[in-house]
């Protein structure tokens, strides 16, 4: 009787590999589609990211232009202010 036990034994061995190889094989199909889905995400809240900080700085601009007299001095006192001394580069004309 002892060789009766064994048996099951040495399938059970065997079954727990082929859940292991089964495993692997599922992981390596889902793990790309998992891949692509996050990358996905992340390129999507980029993109929102991105469209905020445009609408943000259009209402920022026609702020500007809306308080303004003269509409040419009132830009460029705003983007000199913002950006600084840019005489200094000679390729700039202000």
């Amino acid at each position: 009787m002892p060789g009766y036990f064994a048996l099951p034994l040495l399938l059970r061995r065997f079954n727990r590999a082929d859940d292991r190889a089964s495993a692997l094989v599922e992981l390596s199909l889902v793990l790309p589609l998992l891949l692509i889905l996050t990358a996905g995400t992340i390129e999507l809240g980029r993109w929102f990211e991105t469209q905020m900080q445009l609408s943000e700085a259009l209402a920022v601009g026609l702020r500007i232009a809306s308080q303004q007299q003269d509409l040419q001095d009132g830009i460029c006192t705003s983007t000199v202010g913002d950006c600084g001394d840019l005489s200094s580069h000679s390729h700039l004309q202000l």
